[in-house]
């Protein structure tokens, strides 16, 4: 992880805001998946989210549910792995989120 402290995720989501295209339709999951590979990237790997407190965390912040955030989470992965445009969007964002998150 790059990240340990889960009260930086709504520093992040405050920034994200600012990089990410407003009329995209996949914001969310593109921040949600970007929190997971910052504070869990093992989760990308398998069909389980690992790090506690963090999924809760990206809930507080996007008000909603845990189940909201998983299935976002797991649309993400799949968007990820067959969608260049989600892709590259995803690594443009967290390219401009490293330097100022």
């Amino acid at each position: 992880p790059t990240k340990e402290d889960l009260g930086e995720i709504a520093h992040i989501y405050e920034a994200f805001k600012q990089i990410a295209n407003p009329r995209c339709k996949d914001n969310t999951k593109i921040f949600v998946l970007l929190i997971f590979f910052m504070y869990s990237p093992v989760s990308l790997l398998n069909k389980r989210i690992c790090r506690g407190g963090v999924r809760r965390e990206i809930g507080k912040v996007l008000g909603m549910s845990n189940s909201a955030i998983t299935k976002h989470f797991v649309d993400a992965k799949s968007l990820m792995l067959n969608h260049k445009g989600f892709r590259d969007e995803a690594e443009r964002i967290y390219g401009q989120l490293q330097t100022i998150a």
